[in-house]
């Protein structure tokens, strides 16, 4: 079904992700040639290493991307559940209210999968003792829960991206009554 939904779609998706995708490009392009121009004559690996352009560069391309994706996933998913094909719409980039709220539900996503796992790296290298001095076992035991506690999480998550755009809310405690 899904292969058979793209084949069917392939030119509406296209029409409708291509200009978010080539301003993406264009960022993306920038953002490089400014740190490239910051500092000439400095290899990539040190940039990487040194400058906090590259950091700042680094999160504005995560957020760019993030914008970008929302208004594709956005209207991705407004096909699949309304049928709403936006005829005849060739420059499309809107970004309102669903948009938004689908980069937040992004990013909570994001902090929800990531939690556990961040919760168990800073117990495990907690100050006053490293991962080291833990027993192998009990370091093995707490990556495996917490890799549990992550797939459960993201199972429960799966609704929440067609939910947010079908009610135009941050519909959280109902995407996780229906995956209940």
């Amino acid at each position: 079904r899904a292969v058979w939904f793209v084949v069917t779609n392939l030119f509406t998706l296209f029409r409708l992700a291509w200009l978010p995708i080539a301003i993406l490009i264009a960022a993306d392009y920038a953002l490089a040639y400014g740190i490239i121009q910051q500092s000439p004559g400095v290899t990539t690996e040190q940039t990487t290493e040194t400058s906090s352009a590259y950091l700042w560069a680094l999160f504005t391309e995560l957020f760019l991307q993030g914008l970008a994706l929302s208004v594709i996933a956005v209207a991705v998913h407004r096909i699949i559940l309304f049928g709403d094909r936006r005829p005849g719409q060739y420059f499309a980039f809107p970004f309102g209210k669903t948009e938004v709220l689908y980069v937040l539900m992004g990013a909570l996503t994001f902090a929800f999968i990531l939690g556990p796992l961040f919760v168990f790296g800073f117990v495990a290298t907690a100050p006053g003792g490293t991962a080291a001095d833990l027993p192998m076992a009990l370091l093995v035991a707490g990556g495996l829960i917490a890799y549990v506690v992550v797939i459960w999480i993201s199972l429960r998550l799966m609704v929440w991206p067609p939910a947010v755009v079908a009610n135009n809310r941050l519909s959280l405690g109902e995407a996780l009554a229906l995956s209940k």
